[in-house]
């Protein structure tokens, strides 16, 4: 079945016009509890990406408790979302770790382009390889505008933030499994390890793999499955070795 393609929306100063309440920032829980009267803004955007074919997925840094006005003020502009992603209450990541986290969850669809109002986020988009673009805030005197500008080319400090925002994110989810692994071959070869041909170091690449997967699959209370997986992968490449060495 093939995936759902998608493109990816913010919500405050994307498509909901946070303009007129922005005074309060940054006290963001009087902020937040004024959203159900914002009025729509970029709805051709919105209806370009049906036309294209796509789903709207909404990734959104408002914490989760405003989670039943955001429905509220998304079901009043009839707009139509395949997915919507808010911060855990408790999250005090910025908006590219929260935003990036969420991205991750993705694997799912297809992502087409990624429209946000912050341009850190929109740089984090291109650099994980998404069509980035900047909906714009421009205040003039009679109205405040909103642009849609040119696709945003990674930085390499964007590229080493989210790298950064890689590693906390993996070693959320793998709780420092690699500290468990020194401890497991500490324990299995207690008077080390002697290497010497390019046969042994192939093996023993593939048997530290397969360690690190299992480790993997305890950490995850044995549920992460493509640990489990690739334990099994690696331990058929070790034994696929095995039969030359008898030769």
């Amino acid at each position: 079945m093939p995936k759902l393609k998608v493109q990816i929306f913010d919500l405050d100063g994307c498509i909901a016009d946070d303009y007129w309440r922005k005074h309060h920032l940054p006290d963001y829980e009087v902020y937040h509890s004024m959203l159900l009267d914002d009025k729509i803004m970029n709805l051709r955007q919105l209806q370009a990406a049906h036309e294209s074919g796509c789903d709207i997925v909404i990734l959104t840094a408002r914490p989760a408790r405003f989670l039943e006005d955001t429905i509220a003020w998304l079901d009043k502009y009839n707009i139509e979302y395949h997915m919507l992603m808010m911060r855990d209450n408790d999250d005090k990541r910025s908006s590219v770790e929260v935003k990036f986290s969420m991205l991750k969850q993705l694997d799912h669809v297809i992502i087409d382009a990624a429209f946000d109002d912050r341009e850190d986020v929109c740089r984090m988009y291109a650099a994980q390889g998404i069509r980035a673009f900047l909906l714009d805030e421009r205040e003039t005197p009679e109205q405040v505008t909103y642009e849609l500008r040119d696709v945003l080319l990674p930085t390499a400090a964007d590229i080493l933030e989210s790298g950064a925002a890689t590693h906390r994110a993996k070693n959320a989810e793998y709780k420092d499994a690699n500290v468990l692994v020194g401890k497991i071959m500490e324990i299995l070869f207690p008077n080390g390890v002697t290497l010497r041909t390019a046969a042994d170091f192939e093996k023993w690449h593939l048997f530290e793999l397969l360690v690190v997967k299992l480790t993997r699959f305890v950490t995850s209370e044995l549920e992460h499955q493509d640990s489990i997986h690739d334990l099994m992968i690696y331990a058929a490449m070790i034994e696929s070795l095995l039969p030359k060495e008898k030769k």
